[in-house]
């Protein structure tokens, strides 16, 4: 797996892009019923120490080791809480054409 991951990032160095080993992460999937967790030698990239990690964000969306999305709800779930509570602080200066498209904006801010 390391020599797979150097030879990307020379890839990457090569057509001038760079590989931010700070954040790579590793995850191993495995089915929701099985009681046996894998075990992996620690894996270095860039010098960087790599752990195997339960749950791992790509493009914006987190997934766990089980396939399950139980983080992914729950922080989008965090997350638009969060942003109505918000907006609720601030309804009584708004009409409701204004917080229309407040609550509208942030649904569509979290899909980018």
């Amino acid at each position: 797996m390391e020599t797979c991951i150097n030879a990307l990032n020379i890839w990457l160095a090569t057509n001038q892009l760079k590989l931010n080993c700070k954040k790579t992460e590793f995850i191993v999937f495995q089915s929701r019923f099985s009681d046996v967790a894998p075990t992996f030698p620690t894996l270095n990239v860039g010098g960087e120490p790599i752990h195997i990690s339960s749950t791992v964000r790509n493009l914006g969306a987190y997934f766990d080791h089980t396939m399950t999305l139980e983080h992914h709800v729950t922080n989008l779930c965090r997350s638009a809480n969060w942003q109505l509570r918000k907006i609720s602080r601030m309804r009584k200066y708004l009409d409701n054409k204004s917080c229309e498209i407040l609550v509208h904006a942030h649904h569509y801010a979290d899909d980018t």
